[in-house]
């Protein structure tokens, strides 16, 4: 297949794609892992089918007893990284000059409360195919758009946060861009970094992602678009604590099926038991206790202080559309 990004149909073998979830093997088959020899990204191929992906997001990614799911009475709340990506943002634009902002892949809208403070005049619209996190964004104040063309290119501000990393087809992605961002509006996107040569090989799965980002590789994407890139930076908690993390996650949620969603024995009583306590405490308590318990094999509020680590988790790009 061609690349993603460039097109170019010179690619190279990274690695062997490894699951989160074996079930989602159904939807995203058994691709390798490879690289475009003319632009550095790497990707999958093959790609899944357009129509399984599709189904994927809509009705099996938040499925009940997935690791992405989520309890609708209890949804969860901003964290600090929600508020950083707020701060980000209005490092370059004033609250007051957004009118309309337009998020792709919004899952359960944390960032979208917040918005509600910060500027209560905008309006939020999204482009979300979750039919489990609809209810939930209306509740949030987000008005749910069935195609970006709806926007008419007026939107301040335009937002990406983990969700292209999930794509097939960035030129798709752009697309949904360029129908909303106005002239010198904002774009922010976020995803994991992905260096397989400086660390990223330890890591513990890749689904369901489809794109493995370098900073080098996203900047680069954006300003071959015509992209004028304000902001480059990695974010979040290193490669060791993001992998102990997703060790955890693999171990209770890598045997899930539609069949038999809910965790088994032991797992599933300390996960009962975490809900209960989440429920009943204010989140700063909650988020308190669980550093205490844990320690540093967490990734914690205050690495989102802290910019540009070799060896971060996430790459953040503001872009402006020109």
């Amino acid at each position: 297949m061609s690349c993603p990004n460039c097109h170019a149909d010179v690619e190279t073998f990274v690695d062997e794609y490894q699951f989160n979830i074996e079930y989602d093997r159904e939807f995203l088959g058994t691709p390798k892992i490879v690289q475009c020899q003319t632009c550095q990204l790497c990707y999958c191929s093959p790609m899944p089918d357009n129509e399984k992906l599709h189904d994927f997001y809509a009705s099996i990614y938040r499925s009940k007893g997935r690791s992405h799911w989520f309890d609708q009475n209890y949804p969860p709340p901003p964290q600090m990284r929600h508020k950083s990506y707020i701060s980000t943002l209005t490092s370059y634009i004033k609250p007051s000059d957004i009118n309309l902002i337009y998020e792709i892949g919004p899952g359960p809208g944390e960032i979208g409360s917040l918005w509600k403070e910060v500027a209560p005049h905008a309006t939020i619209k999204c482009s979300e195919l979750d039919q489990f996190s609809s209810s939930t964004l209306k509740a949030r104040g987000y008005q749910m758009v069935s195609s970006s063309t709806e926007i008419e290119n007026q939107a301040d501000v335009v937002m990406g946060l983990h969700c292209l990393e999930h794509f097939s087809d960035i030129d798709y992605f752009f697309e949904l861009v360029e129908n909303a961002v106005k002239p010198n509006g904002l774009v922010l996107v976020e995803v994991p970094n992905c260096p397989f040569n400086r660390g990223y090989k330890g890591r513990t799965y890749d689904s369901p992602h489809l794109l493995f980002f370098t900073q080098e590789t996203l900047q680069n994407m954006f300003e071959s678009r015509g992209y004028e890139v304000l902001s480059s930076t990695t974010e979040g908690a290193s490669f060791k604590k993001q992998f102990h993390l997703a060790q955890i996650w693999k171990n209770l949620f890598g045997n899930w099926t539609p069949d038999q969603p809910h965790q088994s024995g032991a797992n599933r009583i300390v996960s009962l038991l975490k809900q209960t306590i989440r429920r009943s405490l204010p989140s700063q308590v909650f988020e308190g206790l669980r550093i205490i318990i844990k320690g540093k094999n967490i990734q914690t509020d205050d690495e989102y202080y802290i910019h540009n680590l070799p060896d971060s988790w996430l790459i953040r790009i503001l872009a402006k559309k020109k």
